[in-house]
């Protein structure tokens, strides 16, 4: 399987609403975080989105923050294989 990891903000962009109903989906793990969090998040590239190609898809994401030497994830999710 070969899949792409896409870190920047031009990149991860066409993702945001697809993310955006990943997280939703899971609100009961993650809690609520409204969408322009997300949005404000890829634009400093603190949101990284994990795609398939071949199935055209994302697989997951990863949501963090940091600050000085400190590494915080909001978010980690990894979607099934359909």
């Amino acid at each position: 399987m070969a899949i792409e990891i896409f870190k920047t903000f031009e990149k991860v962009e066409p993702f945001l609403e697809a993310v955006c109903h990943l997280a939703d989906e899971n609100r009961s793990i993650f809690g609520f975080l409204p969408h322009p969090a997300y949005s404000d998040l890829a634009v400093r590239d603190q949101l990284w989105v994990v795609h398939d190609p071949l199935e055209k898809r994302i697989c997951g994401y990863m949501l963090f923050g940091m600050s000085n030497s400190h590494l915080r994830i909001f978010q980690l999710c990894v979607t099934e294989k359909d």
